[in-house]
């Protein structure tokens, strides 16, 4: 679950993911739905599915609420965008998935970063998203 602030309509949105036929029968499925709070239009709206489970922890930061997604075997990050309401995909680094490592989504001098810690190796990974002048979004970090 998400929730922010949509400036360009001047509304505030709630993000869920409904699993349709409970998280046991699938659970790499499900149904994104939006309640809005202002505007024209309140209530839930259902605008389609996500193919990733997603974790509970939810950033809000560029008009976007962002998650750690497990897709693929790979962890990615998985912006919802307030504004057009549609999913897209940030750039991830290579972030460990083994049972000693540990990843959140937070932010950082002002910057959407994430932490990842490899047990394992015994390091912890700082990567933080930077826009460059073309609004493409980077990605710059490392170990400590």
């Amino acid at each position: 679950m998400g929730f922010g602030y949509n400036a360009s309509n001047n509304n505030y949105k709630v993000v869920r993911i409904q699993s349709p036929g409970g998280i046991q029968k699938d659970r790499n499925k499900g149904l994104v739905q939006i309640y809005t709070l202002g505007g024209e239009s309140s209530g839930w709206r259902n605008i389609g599915e996500i193919s990733c489970i997603l974790e509970s922890n939810s950033i809000l930061w560029n008009g976007s609420i962002y998650w750690l997604a497990w897709d693929s075997n790979q962890w990615k990050i998985a912006g919802f965008d307030l504004a057009d309401e549609e999913f897209r995909y940030l750039p991830t680094p290579t972030l460990g998935h083994s049972f000693f490592s540990w990843s959140q989504l937070t932010l950082l001098g002002g910057y959407l970063s994430i932490f990842n810690i490899d047990g394992i190796y015994e390091r912890t990974y700082i990567w933080s998203f930077k826009k460059k002048q073309n609004d493409d979004l980077s990605v710059e970090g490392g170990g400590l």
